[in-house]
């Protein structure tokens, strides 16, 4: 028979041999041998005597019974009857009992009587249970007292249990015993609930940080991703080697890919944390299907795939709901029944049911085997494993659809017959929208056509901004709607304000000097509320913080809405349309297009997105202006900033880094704007590395304000009087050397050979042409680590290193 035991070695050298333990087992004592692996046969066997280790039994502590009673008569019965199993302790008066009671460690139970001198037991409990450190101690009342009112007033009082005396000796033992036990019950659950709640705290926390730390990787990517599709676009409209063209296009797909990918793990991270949040405003369901449509046209044509909708007569145009994460669900839909689908198409249906509006998208593919379809929505499980293989995917798209649609109230499913295709259905519960003068009318705009927002016009706004940038970029924006705009530098102007002027609407920024906005907004509020005829003023907050608490913070102390720095004005429109809708008492309603300024004679200009920016700002004019006015205001803040840290002054730092970031959002910088984002992150939770962050903004903020300061006319005067033995320096010749540089040092040799020819026009007949055609060589060879080196050699030739004009 084998047996199982703990054994102690007791050979001399069982700590040095490499060996196995043989052992037989006898009732008392187990003979056994040592037996040595060697490295050659045979094994050494060497006798020794195991023996049972002994196990000391853990020590209890017995319980501690705390006897409060001024008749000896009765303590004695009580010890006689206790001590043997408790440890037990005596108090002949209230106070004493009160000293013994917060004595640690404390008494596991208290038997107390009632009828005592100067503080009775019903004084006593009640102090007892006034006390955090003797609340919880169980209190049984003994005592002579039989009436009813009195046995009453002990439970009200706190005390688990009543005993009246005379009591018998084994009544008082088991009733000790059974409430002490109930007692390590109790204890034993709060200390779970106590650990429980500890651990939901430690992974709300973790996951809070994943959720953080997932946001901020996600931004940290697409902004190179998003230029990365941009530019390859761009050489694609220019490219026309069909064996180029084939890569890049290739490229294109991939960084689209990507770009999805992220998108889609950033949701499922919110999704898992609980942030997935919707909004409820008015939207144009068929512009919904028709732009989802739209999005994916490109694909379903390179895949020679149609694309078609069918929506039923009887559904209205107008709904109230989120129109960007049901935008999201058809898309995801679309997405995979295009690319899962290699000949036929693929249909939108939408029609009325008794729970809602269901939506179906259809195709020809290679549908889903039965077996299959119930976990079709598991995340990264697709209908067939080969699919992976052939089609891609990560199966991630269904997943997010189904959280999305049971986030909406509604349900996802789907019908399929392999080999026959697929239609994927999911009902919503929405709610037509009713009164809307803009949606009553179905609008089919052209394709690139951007769709107006009729709103009520002019309205008088105040605008709460420090950062002078967003300043100017908010007012032109909303003068050239027609509205009249009032300018507050930080909340407590803004309250100034207030009371002299009356405001259809308010602008607030959160983070200011002197006073923040959720500040101003209670000070606003708790004026209305203590007038007797005033009128509620709406307040949308606009702040580069974008998380979901910084929204509920914003909404809960009184704000009407909240949106997003840099901003995003078909949005703010959007929603000013629903706070003011056009409405027959106004008249003809005003229709606000966004107008078209072409970038023609503007500059390229390093790290700034010069199209987005007059996109942005609808003027050209006023664009560049606030971009000279940001370089002659920003150019020192990255010194500012590093002087803060090194001076412990974190909050100073962190006020001008917020500053500086919502300045780069409203000019389209975004490079810059990434960087002091992660500062700002940074500063906010302590990060140790701020040094190196802080040179990041530096970095970025020397290149954009070299850009910008290119643009100044005063710059251009200064830079025109120097010349490089016969040849004029000018701002765009330092523009033009600083993009070839940067595209050098990203290895982008296609960039900076796109450049040369202006450099060259430039340089040509000099004595400095030679030194280009080196560099052009190098470029066109792809050189660009050797191409890098020479240009800066030549600038220094040119001089424009010493007059700090160059590239470093």
């Amino acid at each position: 028979m084998r047996r199982s035991c703990l054994i102690r070695l007791t050979h001399p050298n069982a700590a040095h041999l490499p060996m196995v333990v043989v052992v037989q087992a006898s009732a008392k004592v187990m003979n056994g041998s040592f037996v040595e692996r060697a490295q050659v046969e045979p094994a050494r066997v060497e006798p020794a005597r195991v023996e049972p280790a002994r196990v000391e039994p853990a020590r209890v502590e017995p319980a501690r019974v705390l006897i409060v009673d001024d008749l000896l008569t009765n303590v004695k019965v009580l010890v006689e009857a206790l001590r043997g199993e408790y440890a037990v302790s005596v108090a002949t008066h209230g106070p004493e009992a009160l000293r013994l009671a917060g004595q640690v460690p404390a008494p596991d139970l208290i038997l107390l009587d009632v009828m005592m001198p100067g503080m009775d037991g019903y004084e006593v409990c009640e102090r007892l249970k006034a006390r955090e450190e003797t609340r919880e101690i169980p209190v049984i009342f003994v005592t002579a007292r039989v009436d009813a009112s009195d046995e009453a007033r002990g439970f009200a009082l706190g005390a688990v249990d009543y005993i009246v005396k005379p009591f018998h000796r084994n009544t008082v033992l088991l009733r000790v015993r059974n409430h002490l036990e109930l007692k390590r019950h109790r204890d034993s659950l709060r200390r779970m609930m106590e650990d429980l709640a500890r651990a939901r705290d430690a992974a709300e926390a973790a996951n809070r940080a994943k959720s953080d730390f997932l946001a901020n990787m996600s931004h940290e990517i697409r902004t190179p991703m998003n230029s990365i599709i941009g530019m390859t676009e761009l050489v694609l409209e220019t490219e026309a080697d069909p064996t180029r063209r084939k890569y890049l296009s290739t490229a294109l797909s991939s960084a689209r890919s990507l770009l999805r990918l992220i998108n889609n793990i950033l949701d499922l991270s919110k999704v898992e944390s609980g942030n997935l949040q919707l909004e409820t405003v008015v939207f144009d369901l068929r512009q919904v299907v028709e732009e989802s449509l739209e999005s994916m046209a490109i694909l379903a044509r390179s895949r020679k795939l149609e694309l078609n909708w069918q929506i039923a007569a009887q559904i209205p145009n107008c709904f109230s709901g989120d129109p960007t994460r049901l935008r999201q669900v058809l898309m995801n839909l679309l997405g995979n029944a295009i690319k899962f689908t290699e000949r036929g198409g693929v249909e939108i249906g939408v029609e009325p049911v008794a729970e809602g509006i269901r939506f179906s998208v259809r195709d020809s593919g290679i549908g889903i085997p039965a077996d299959r379809q119930a976990r079709i929505f598991d995340r990264f499980t697709q209908g067939d494993p080969s699919a992976t293989r052939k089609y891609g995917g990560t199966g991630l798209g269904t997943t997010i659809s189904k959280e999305i649609v049971e986030k909406m109230g509604g349900r996802i499913w789907v019908e399929s017959v392999s080999g026959q295709g697929s239609t994927f259905c999911f009902v919503i519960p929405l709610e037509p929208a009713r009164g809307v003068p803009w949606c009553r009318e179905r609008r089919n705009p052209g394709r690139g056509m951007q769709r107006g927002v009729l709103m009520r016009a002019p309205l008088h706004v105040l605008l709460v901004e420090d950062v002078e940038a967003n300043r100017i970029l908010a007012v032109t924006r909303l003068e050239q709607r027609g509205h009249t705009v009032t300018v507050a530098e930080d909340g407590l102007l803004a309250l100034e304000v207030c009371e002299r002027h009356r405001f259809d609407l308010i602008l607030m920024d959160l983070q200011m000097p002197r006073m923040d906005g959720l500040t101003a907004t209670r000070r606003i509020r708790a004026r209305e509320a203590g007038a007797e005829q005033a009128e509620h003023v709406p307040i949308i907050a606009l702040t580069a913080h974008s998380m979901v608490e910084d929204r509920e913070q914003c909404l809960a102390e009184g704000m009407d809405e909240f949106v997003s720095k840099p901003i995003d004005f078909a949005r703010l429109f959007g929603i000013m349309a629903g706070l003011f809708p056009a409405s027959l008492r106004d008249g003809v309603p005003v229709e606000c297009r966004e107008s078209v300024v072409k970038a023609a004679g503007f500059p390229e200009l390093p790290g700034l997105d010069v199209i987005a920016g007059i996109g942005m700002w609808r003027d050209a004019g006023k664009y560049r202006q606030a971009l000279i006015g940001f370089a002659r205001r920003h150019a020192e803040d990255a010194g500012r900033i590093r002087e803060a840290v090194g001076s412990g002054n974190f909050r100073l730092a962190e006020v001008l880094t917020h500053a500086l970031k919502g300045a780069a959002g409203s000019l389209a910088a975004a490079e810059l704007e990434e960087s002091a984002a992660v500062l700002d992150g940074g500063l906010r939770t302590g990060a140790r590395h701020l040094e190196s962050l802080v040179s990041g903004v530096e970095g970025t903020l020397a290149r954009v304000v070299a850009s910008c300061r290119t643009l100044d006319p005063e710059r251009d005067v200064e830079l025109s009087g120097r010349e490089g033995e016969g040849v004029v320096v000018e701002a765009r010749h330092v523009a033009l050397v600083r993009r070839i540089a940067e595209a050098l040092d990203h290895g982008d040799a296609l960039t900076a050979e796109a450049a040369l020819p202006e450099l060259e026009v430039w340089l040509q007949g000099t004595r400095f042409e030679a030194g280009f055609r080196l560099v052009a060589e190098l470029v066109e060879e792809i050189h660009c680590v050797r191409a890098r080196e020479m240009l800066r050699q030549l600038m220094e030739d040119l001089g424009m290193e010493r007059h700090g004009n160059g590239v470093s």
